[in-house]
């Protein structure tokens, strides 16, 4: 327990995923504060912008799924290829 509410959390991968709207350009100090938090926790944290999500969902899913040890065999069969470039 803690004095934030994350989007996604993965306590075998001690990973946070945060999905960031508009609203956080207004919030930046707010949202440093609890990253900063959070790695205290041992939590890594990765942020995507809520238009990443939906306009380039393989490539989010692919970074998550690295973060969390994704890279044996198999992890990724359901995604499809790995992007090679565009943003994440």
């Amino acid at each position: 327990r803690g004095p934030f509410i994350v989007d996604f959390l993965c306590i075998e991968a001690n990973l946070v995923v945060e999905l960031d709207g508009s609203q956080h350009a207004d919030n930046v100090v707010y949202d440093e504060r609890r990253t900063a938090y959070l790695k205290r926790l041992g939590l890594r944290v990765l942020r995507f912008r809520n238009g990443d999500v939906l306009t380039n969902s393989d490539g989010v899913c692919w970074k998550i799924l690295e973060a969390c040890g994704g890279d044996q065999p198999g992890f990724g069969e359901a995604l499809g290829p790995r992007p090679t470039s565009g943003r994440d």
